[in-house]
């Protein structure tokens, strides 16, 4: 579950009559940031050095890609700016 959030600003099946769980993904380790979603697929990054893009529908591996990096994978979305 989500930490150091308060309750009332994240979304539970206890407040929000109907939510359910379509899948679930396990990684080799924890998730302590935010996916992105783009164009139907889920980015996210683990504590197991990987970043995992997934199918925002059926939760299926699209691919992953070990980074190297230690400690948390993190995802910044970056807003794109037309001129």
């Amino acid at each position: 579950m989500a930490q150091n959030i308060p309750t009332r600003r994240v979304i539970y099946p206890a407040n929000v009559p109907g939510l359910r769980r379509d899948w679930t993904y396990k990684t080799g380790d924890a998730i302590e940031s935010s996916p992105v979603v783009v164009n139907g697929v889920v980015f996210v990054g683990s504590r197991d050095h990987n970043l995992y893009a997934l199918d925002a529908r059926t939760g299926k591996k699209i691919w992953s890609y070990t980074t190297g990096i230690q400690g948390t994978v993190s995802i910044l979305p970056q807003q794109s700016q037309t001129m």
